[in-house]
């Protein structure tokens, strides 16, 4: 069953949600972009691969709504900033800019 979280963000802003025992993702239409919202990985299951995971639900869901390109923000006020940008740069993410305390990133799809 979804949150009421995870319902509200879809009626909302018609965001995709995807919740598990691993954690969530949420991810919006944004211009070209079906941009990462947030991400929550649950601490003991952290470097094993979910983002990995969520990355290719997210895929599936951006094309489907004909997206080509993911986006997503690093903010540098928060924490375990450097693990986070770590994650998406070993998945094939790319640093598009560093502006006011923000590390705006995008993979094509």
């Amino acid at each position: 069953m979804k949150s009421h979280w995870a319902s509200y963000r879809e009626e909302k802003v018609n965001a995709f949600i995807h919740e598990d025992e691993n954690g969530f993702v949420s991810v919006r239409e944004s211009g070209e972009w079906f941009y990462v919202e947030d991400v929550y990985i649950v601490k003991e299951k952290r470097d094993k691969g979910i983002m990995k995971t969520y990355e290719k639900i997210i895929i599936e869901e951006g094309k489907k709504r004909g997206f080509k390109k993911l986006g997503g923000t690093v903010h540098l006020s928060f924490n375990n900033i450097e693990e986070s940008l770590l994650v998406f740069l070993k998945i094939g993410w790319k640093i598009l800019s560093v502006v006011n305390g923000a590390i705006d990133i995008e993979k094509e799809i």
